[in-house]
C-alpha cells in the first residue's frame, strides 16, 4: 500500500539563518528558491518560505513555513508504495493567499497514477480562492481505482500547479489517506448451533 506524503508540511529543509540556501534579505521573510525535500518543482519558481503574519495569518496551517509557487511552476511527488484496486484516496491541504500580492493565481491540484513514465489523472480540482491573507483546506478524493488502473499505473503522484505572474500560490500540511476496498472472503466461521436450521436462517 501507500506511504505517508514525505514533507507534506514543509519543514525541511530548515529556514533558519545560516542554514544552506536560505535567504535572508527579504523584509517578508526567511526563504529558499528550490525544492522543498520530497518535493519536485519544475517550471518557473518555487521553495519553501517563513512569511511574517501580516503577508499571510499564522492560524489556518500548521508550523512555520510553507510552500509557494509563481509564474506556471508545478510541484509534484511519488508517493512510495503501489495503489490496489479498488482503494479510494483522498488528499488533503491548505492553500493560501498573500496579503500583498494580489489576484490569487490560482492553479489546479492532481492524483495521478503513473507507471514512472507514462500517467494518467485521477482527479483534478480547480482552486477556489482563499481569503485575503488567510487559508483554505481543502479535500481531493479519487473514485474506487479500477484493476485495469492499478495494473497498468501502480503508483500514485501528487501535482499542484499555479498560474502564470508573479502572485504567489502558498500551500501547507499536505496529507494522503486510504480507503481499503472490503473483500468478501467467505464464511466467518461461526457455529450457530441449534439456530443453524435451515428455516431460521435470514438468507
Amino acid at each position: 500500500h501507500l506511504a505517508q506524503v514525505v514533507n507534506g508540511s514543509r519543514e525541511s529543509p530548515s529556514l533558519d539563518t545560516g542554514e544552506p540556501s536560505v535567504i535572508t534579505s527579504s523584509p517578508n521573510g526567511n526563504y529558499i528558491s528550490g525544492n522543498p525535500d520530497g518535493w519536485t518543482i519544475v517550471g518557473g519558481d518555487g521553495g519553501i518560505t517563513r512569511l511574517i503574519p501580516s503577508d499571510v495569518s499564522a492560524s489556518g496551517h500548521a508550523g512555520e513555513t510553507m510552500a509557494w509557487l509563481r509564474d506556471g511552476a508545478e510541484m509534484s511527488q511519488d508517493v512510495a508504495g503501489t495503489i490496489h484496486a479498488g482503494d479510494v484516496y483522498a488528499l488533503q491541504l491548505s492553500i493560501g493567499y498573500r496579503q500583498d500580492l494580489t489576484p490569487f493565481p490560482g492553479g489546479t491540484v492532481r492524483l495521478m497514477a503513473t507507471d514512472g513514465t507514462n500517467s494518467i489523472t485521477l482527479e483534478t480540482l480547480n482552486l477556489s480562492t482563499p481569503p485575503l491573507g488567510g487559508w483554505e483546506a481543502l479535500t481531493l478524493q479519487t473514485g474506487p481505482i479500477s484493476a485495469a488502473d492499478a495494473a497498468a499505473y501502480p503508483h500514485l503522484r501528487i501535482v499542484i500547479d499555479t498560474g502564470p505572474g508573479e502572485q504567489q500560490l502558498l500551500i501547507d500540511d499536505v496529507q494522503l489517506t486510504t480507503t481499503s476496498s472490503i473483500t468478501d472472503q467467505g464464511s466467518l466461521g461461526i457455529n450457530w448451533g441449534a439456530d443453524d436450521a435451515v428455516a431460521y436462517r435470514s438468507v
